[in-house]
C-alpha cells in the first residue's frame, strides 16, 4: 500500500500518485476503493475543509501538567477514534499546540462530530476498524495524504462483541501499522488490564469466543515491542492511559482524565530524551513493567503470522 501515496484532484475525483501507468492488479484495487475515497473527499467538503499546506519545522515549546516542554513544531499526526473519549482529548491538546491533526471516526456521522469538537482538525478520515476491508480503506485514505510524523493507535472498544474487540483493538493496530507509510512515531494504546491477559493464540485461531479484553491489550503491546525491534528507526511505544471517566470508563473512574491522554501526546511529539525511546510501557509519563509475554520474541513471530493470516497483509521488515 505505500505505493498510495502522493494524490490530487483530477477532473474532481481523487486520484493516487501511482494510479496512471499503474499495473492491471494495481489498478484493480486502486478502483475497489475509489467509491469510498470520493465520498470520504465529498465528506470533508461538507465539513468546509481544506488542505493545509504544512509549514517549517523546527522546535518550540508545549506544556504538560505544570511543566514546560520540548517539542517538535507543528508535527503531522493521525489518530484513530478521535470522536470522542480520549482520542477527541488528545486532538484538541495537540491541535492546541499549533500541530496538524487528522481525525478518524466510524461512519460519517461521527466524523461530524469529531469535527465539530476539534475544528482545527486537518482532515477526517472514515473507516469502522472492525471490518477488516474498511480498516484498510483507513490506511489507502491517510496514505493518500501523505506521510505522518506520529501515529496514535486509539481506537478501541471494551463492552463489545468478542470479535469486535479482537478486531478493533489488535487487528486495525496491525493492519494500519502495515499499510500506512511509516510514522516517525508510533503510539499504541494498552491498558494495566493487559496483565491479566494471555497470549493462547490457539485460542484465535479456533474459538475467537474466548479472547478478552486483557488478551486483546496484550496482543497490541506484543505488537509495539515486534514493531520497536524491527524496526529501528521508528519510535514505537505503548502507553497504559488508567482507569479514566470517559464513555468506556465511566463517570466513576477514579484515575486522572488529563492524565489520562498527556502521555501519548507527550511520547508524539516531546523532545524529551525520556520520549524519544522505543519498545517501551509508559503509564503517566513513566515506564512501567509489562507481562513478560509481551517480548518473547517467538510469541511475536507466531502472534504476527497469525495476523497476517487473518488479513492476508504480511508485516513489513
Amino acid at each position: 500500500m505505500h505505493h498510495f501515496l502522493r494524490a490530487g484532484l483530477v477532473g474532481g475525483v481523487l486520484r493516487s500518485g501511482a494510479e496512471q501507468g499503474a499495473e492491471p492488479a494495481k489498478q484493480r484495487e486502486i478502483a475497489r476503493y475509489r467509491p469510498q475515497l470520493e465520498a470520504n473527499e465529498q465528506f470533508c467538503h461538507e465539513l468546509g475543509e481544506h488542505r493545509k499546506p504544512m509549514r517549517g519545522r523546527g522546535a518550540r515549546h508545549g506544556r504538560i501538567g505544570n511543566s514546560i516542554i520540548r517539542v517538535l513544531s507543528m508535527a503531522r499526526i493521525l489518530i484513530t477514534g478521535s470522536a470522542d473519549g480520549l482520542g477527541q482529548l488528545s486532538a484538541k491538546s495537540l491541535a492546541d499546540q499549533g500541530h496538524h491533526v487528522v481525525l478518524h471516526a466510524r461512519n460519517a456521522e461521527r466524523g461530524r462530530y469529531a469535527k465539530q469538537q476539534v475544528p482545527s482538525g486537518e482532515h477526517v478520515i472514515v473507516g469502522d476498524l472492525s471490518d477488516i476491508d474498511e480498516t484498510k480503506n483507513v490506511a489507502y485514505q491517510a496514505n493518500v495524504l501523505g506521510r505522518f510524523d506520529a501515529m496514535i493507535h486509539n481506537a478501541g472498544v471494551y463492552q463489545a462483541p468478542t470479535k469486535d474487540i479482537f478486531s478493533i483493538n489488535t487487528l486495525a493496530p496491525y493492519i494500519l501499522t502495515c499499510l500506512i507509510q511509516k510514522p516517525k512515531r508510533l503510539i499504541y494504546l494498552s491498558s494495566d488490564m493487559h496483565l491479566q491477559g494471555r497470549a493462547n493464540l490457539e485460542n484465535v485461531k479456533k474459538d475467537m469466543s474466548r479472547i478478552s479484553y486483557s488478551d486483546s491489550k496484550l496482543y497490541v503491546l506484543m505488537l509495539c515491542i515486534a514493531v520497536a525491534r524491527n524496526w529501528t528507526d521508528v519510535y514505537a511505544n505503548a502507553v497504559d492511559p488508567g482507569w479514566v471517566p470517559t464513555k468506556m470508563g465511566g463517570h466513576g473512574a477514579p484515575d486522572d482524565l488529563q492524565k489520562g491522554y498527556e502521555t501519548q501526546t507527550w511520547l508524539a511529539v516531546s523532545n524529551d530524551s525520556r520520549a524519544k525511546v522505543s519498545g517501551r510501557y509508559f503509564h503517566h509519563l513513566t515506564e512501567r513493567r509489562h507481562n513478560p509475554q509481551a517480548s518473547d520474541v517467538m510469541l511475536q513471530e507466531r502472534f504476527l503470522s497469525l495476523c497476517r493470516d487473518i488479513t492476508g497483509i504480511p508485516f513489513p521488515q
